[in-house]
């Protein structure tokens, strides 16, 4: 199986693009471990530290999640490695959201949970396609470094 992706903003996590179906990344990545149905309907499959999850509308790549021992680079950098994670997002997404435990990076298209408030159980990065946050913006807050860390 492949062990490093690499992101580009509201593509994909290459090889894995949010145009591709489930067959598509299966013929890339091998038959998932594990497949469930989330609540909203959604197909989700388990492939060792990474879960793909397709959209119940188009059956297209809605997400892509990676826990900490996965290989996601982005600008010379694992970012499941990246011991200061959100300071190095920020140099180009500077102005993210925190929302229900997670930090939404809209410009890139990423959300990142357990590295803002060094939870490590939950640690984990997802990719999303380009509007799969959009009803919640409204309830999304501005982060701040400060008032996250209880500084």
């Amino acid at each position: 199986m492949i062990s490093e992706f690499t992101l580009v903003p509201y593509v994909g996590a290459r090889p894995v693009t949010f145009e591709m179906t489930a067959a598509d990344v299966e013929e890339i990545l091998g038959p998932a471990e594990a497949v469930n149905m989330n609540d909203l309907g959604e197909r989700d499959e388990r492939r060792g530290p990474m879960n793909v999850r397709y959209s119940q509308d188009d059956g297209k790549v809605v997400e892509i999640g990676f826990d900490p021992t996965a290989g996601l680079l982005f600008h010379g950098s694992n970012l499941c490695n990246e011991s200061s994670l959100v300071e190095f997002l920020l140099q180009f997404d500077p102005q993210p959201f925190e929302w229900v435990g997670f930090l939404i990076f809209l410009e890139l298209g990423i959300t990142a949970t357990g590295f803002h408030d060094e939870d490590e159980s939950q640690k984990a990065i997802t990719v999303f396609r380009k509007g799969r946050w959009d009803e919640f913006r409204d309830e999304f807050n501005a982060y701040t470094q400060a008032g996250s860390h209880g500084s």
